[in-house]
């Protein structure tokens, strides 16, 4: 199953260039969407923080999905697609709570603060994500990625935006849907 969701807030207050805090400014965002594309970045999804292991990584067996990919949308928060693995274990509990029980599940952010950069080593799939007054809840699901892409094409993103950020190669999956945007 594939989602998208707001990850991260606009926090205009976090814009500044000189911001050193734990959240992401915009210029965190923009970087952390660069280094996803070109180190072909692995970041794990995995249910409410659980079982953490070091430095914030995720252990193998607690790993439920995936992130595929990561934008900006046009209000500058920055958004993901992810896919869950329907092998897993815990996804009868994350089906069944979003479609049966019609829980509403989220996304919470994982990152490591370095002294010069943010990294995002994992993401949590929840029913309590920590940004949930900024509505980091799932947007959109479905089977396949081509129409999550659709909906991010249509609802998500405008790169004629000053605040909408993606690489050459989302750009690409995009274009490649034969959605205009």
């Amino acid at each position: 199953m594939f989602f998208i969701a707001k990850l991260h807030p606009n926090l205009t207050e976090y814009n500044d260039t000189n911001y050193k805090g734990s959240w992401l400014s915009k210029i965190n965002k923009e970087n952390i969407i660069n280094r996803f594309y070109k180190e072909k970045n692995n970041i794990p999804l995995c249910i409410d923080h659980r079982d953490i292991g070091k430095f914030g990584f995720v252990k193998y067996n607690n790993i439920v999905g995936n992130v595929i990919d990561l934008f900006n949308n046009k209000d500058g928060e920055l958004m993901i697609k992810c896919k869950i693995n329907n092998e897993h274990p815990s996804f009868p509990e994350i089906t069944q709570g979003i479609f049966k029980k019609k829980e509403k599940w989220g996304v919470s952010v994982g990152l490591i603060n370095n002294s010069d950069s943010k990294s995002l080593v994992h993401v949590a799939l929840t029913t309590d994500p920590g940004f949930a007054n900024h509505n980091t809840f799932l947007f959109k699901y479905s089977l396949t990625e081509d129409i999550i892409n659709k909906v991010i094409a249509r609802e998500y993103y405008n790169e004629n935006n000053k605040n909408t950020y993606a690489t050459d190669e989302f750009r690409a999956k995009l274009k490649s849907i034969f959605v205009c945007f």
